[in-house]
């Protein structure tokens, strides 16, 4: 099965040539799949159903991100793929490798040839056929679905994501011709891989003609066995003002119902009238829940007159409703906060817990990025756990906490309504958001101490660990955290212990984070830290004999020397006493044998100089100077061993050096000027982060006439660029500069092998 097989190699499935640059064609979502992701459409499609420890068929996996992203979310517990290519088997083992290999198997085969050898019958929740349908030749996708269907259990989901085209194309049958050729299929690189193009109307007739019935453009689903009559009540109370926002909320409830109903056969909606603002809203959810279980309702939906509910949020609950008692979502917010809007559209809140499964988990953390009222329960938990008619204000979390703690609780990573933002009930008896966030952290504190949490005990860090990991790789999906909110998404999500990375080259690194460092943060958060230079950084390590890593920080430099060059002696410097001792437990944490940490600022002379930071308590600075900061508040002073590079090379018992790290805050010149002989005799390597242009000038007056070239490096876009001159840092992601004395053809070779595209000087 399938079409021009020697098509689907490495380079089309990652997007680069086999020196690691960016090519003019690949297969979508590689730049997501290298940074631990998967792209949006993708996720939004998987995210749309109620998949819980599923078991998961796909057709066409390629990298396999998804499975990746099934099986870091809990979305599936076991993951069968089937790819007829060998270069997206070895991919996918890379990528699944982190995994347990009982919850996955990947397979190289022809793929109906394998599900019919197989004889899968009801065995998957979930089969997935993303952006591969349209390369399978159609007579085979005709054969493929009846398999499909009877692999598929009875209300089981097919997950399809294709292009569709103005004309149906069958490639093969048209001679191996197109008649409305798109981009791809002019490249001679990827010509004929869409061999099979759809419109939208013969993807759907095709797939009700083989049992499926369709739920969405390309979603579709096996026919559920008849269960028995279950009835869904959603709870509606309508505060002042919201009269007009309670219509459109009960449009939406029937919306969902015609949507999907799920596993519900009935549907009822419960609007409460507390227009006049004096019952509040516990005794109105209470009068609607009384009033639900009389009108025979067996679950309940929680829904406020100014919110909406998913359409997909009845079909949801069909994985859970036999295991829990309640089910919560994904908090999604409006884009804004206009009145009379119909739309479900918005935006997931960023950072939140995605799952939750214990009641510690929801003491252990920030109320903020836990629940939101929305939400499924039983009808019968509901009567049992009735909300404060005492409180007006964190009423909503008193109830979250009371049936996590009597009943079996869930939130889920796929969102159930849409809190509309800006649309608050007025009366008596409302509050504001800095009220609500007053009593909630009360009640919260309340039960942390009634349930024995003291955030400090060693069970409750391993907890909150695992929830922050967890936040981690399902947050990338939404792609890049800003750097700007680091430390305070690291306050939300805590974590303490030992960071492993995988370097370009060599073992696994081992970073201790304390919840205090700022490289582990961007690596824990963003996937990566300055990934440009640290690819050249390790390229150029590789032959280097010693290497100085000055204003080393925590020592993501000189490990990933290290690592480089495990032979090469390290000298790494560090003038702040709480990076000293956090660089040496590093390297000894790594085995860095022949690495050096050094209390010291290298400067062009010796003596002890004063070293003046900010006062920050929430992170280790890595903004520490002898020349930027003036003594005064907000700042702190420690005197430093001041060195100079030629000392470093001493204390080392060295002669030459090979490659230099500097990121010293505004001394890069009185570091240069200490190592002149050095740079002079042995013309290192250089790799300079300069925050200012009067500094860059400097440093240019320095190094030019000694024969070096100069290159920005661009983290984003994994580019270096020869200048003709040296220029001062341009943003957060362009920091750094690489000096060098190599020719242009060295230069660009270097580059090469780092996987680094390179634009010479013209």
């Amino acid at each position: 099965m399938g079409f021009a097989k020697e098509l689907y190699t490495r380079e089309y499935f990652t997007g680069r040539d086999a020196t690691g640059n960016r090519l003019h064609y690949g297969a979508v979502g590689a730049e997501e799949w290298e940074v631990g992701g998967i792209s949006a459409i993708h996720r939004k499609l998987i995210d749309q159903f109620p998949l819980t420890n599923a078991q998961v068929l796909e057709i066409g996996y390629g990298r396999a991100e998804s499975a990746r992203y099934l099986l870091s979310t809990g979305k599936a517990t076991h993951y069968v793929g089937v790819d007829f290519s060998d270069a997206a088997q070895a991919l996918a083992r890379e990528t699944l490798k982190v995994f347990p290999a009982e919850r996955w198997e990947v397979h190289c085969d022809d793929a109906l040839q394998f599900i019919a050898t197989q004889g899968f019958v009801g065995t998957f929740d979930a089969i997935l056929m993303l952006d591969v349908i349209e390369h399978i030749p159609k007579s085979e996708v005709r054969a493929l679905l009846p398999h499909l269907y009877a692999a598929l259990r009875p209300g089981g989901y097919l997950i399809v994501n294709t292009p569709f085209y103005p004309i149906d194309e069958d490639y093969i049958a048209q001679n191996f011709e197109y008649i409305m050729p798109s981009a791809s299929d002019l490249f001679p690189e990827t010509r004929g891989m869409h061999c099979n193009k759809y419109t939208e109307q013969r993807l759907q007739q095709e797939f009700s003609a083989a049992g499926f019935f369709h739920i969405g453009t390309t979603l579709f689903r096996r026919a559920p066995e008849p269960g028995p009559k279950v009835k869904c009540a959603v709870v509606i109370p309508v505060g002042p003002g919201h009269e007009a926002h309670s219509r459109q909320a009960v449009n939406s409830v029937m919306a969902a119902a015609q949507t999907d109903p799920g596993s519900f056969t009935e549907f009822d909606c419960v609007v409460i009238d507390d227009t006049a603002g004096i019952k509040g809203r516990s005794a109105a959810r209470n009068e609607g829940v009384r009033e639900a279980a009389a009108r025979g309702a067996d679950w309940l939906f929680f829904l406020d007159a100014d919110d909406l509910m998913m359409p997909q949020a009845f079909q949801q609950m069909a994985a859970h409703m036999d295991r829990v008692d309640a089910v919560w979502g994904l908090i999604l917010e409006s884009l804004d906060a206009e009145p009379g809007q119909d739309s479900v559209s918005g935006r997931i809140r960023l950072p939140q817990l995605p799952r939750i499964e214990t009641l510690n988990d929801l003491l252990l953390h920030d109320p903020y990025v836990t629940l939101q009222m929305g939400h499924f329960v039983r009808t019968s938990v509901a009567l049992a756990n009735p909300f404060d008619e005492n409180l007006d204000l964190g009423e909503d979390f008193d109830y979250y906490l009371r049936v996590w703690d009597n009943a079996r609780c869930v939130k889920i990573s796929t969102p159930l309504f849409l809190n509309r933002r800006g649309l608050h009930s007025s009366g008596p008896r409302s509050g504001n958001g800095g009220s609500w966030r007053m009593s909630v952290e009360q009640v919260v504190e309340k039960a942390r101490r009634s349930h024995n949490l003291a955030l400090d005990s060693e069970a409750v860090i391993e907890a909150r660990n695992a929830a922050t990991l967890d936040t981690r790789i399902w947050q990338r999906g939404f792609g890049a955290t800003d750097a700007g909110s680091l430390v305070s998404i690291s306050r939300q999500f805590p974590y303490h212990g030992f960071l492993e990375i995988e370097p370009t080259i060599g073992e696994p690194i081992m970073l201790f984070d304390d919840n205090d460092d700022l490289v582990c943060m961007s690596l824990g958060w963003r996937g990566s830290y300055e990934p440009a230079s640290l690819r050249l950084w390790q390229t150029l390590a590789v032959r280097a004999r010693v290497v100085l890593d000055i204003g080393a920080y925590t020592g993501i430099y000189a490990l990933m020397a290290a690592r480089a060059a495990p032979l090469a002696r390290i000298i790494a410097a560090e003038p702040v006493s709480a990076n000293l001792a956090r660089l040496e437990k590093n390297l000894e944490a790594n085995g860095c044998s022949r690495a050096m940490a050094l209390h010291a600022a290298v400067l062009d002379k010796p003596g002890v100089v004063t070293v003046r930071r900010t006062t920050h308590s929430e992170f280790l600075t890595s903004g520490a100077s002898i020349v930027r900061h003036q003594q005064g508040d907000g700042t702190v002073e420690e005197a430093v061993p001041g060195v100079t590079g030629n000392d470093l090379l001493e204390l080392a018992g060295e002669t030459v050096v090979d490659l230099v790290k500097i990121d010293v805050e505004g001394a890069e010149t009185q570091v240069l000027a200490g190592m002149a002989g050095i740079l002079n005799r042995c013309g290192p390597d250089l790799l300079i982060e300069c925050l200012d242009d009067e500094a860059a000038e400097r440093v240019d007056a320095i190094l030019r006439p000694l024969g070096y070239r100069f290159h920005t490096v661009d983290e984003g876009k994994l580019l270096v660029e020869e200048t003709s001159r040296f220029r001062a840092a341009e943003g957060m992601n362009s920091l750094n500069r690489w000096a060098t004395r190599r020719d242009a053809a060295a230069a660009a070779a270097m580059l090469r092998a780092a996987g680094l595209k390179f634009n010479p000087l013209s």
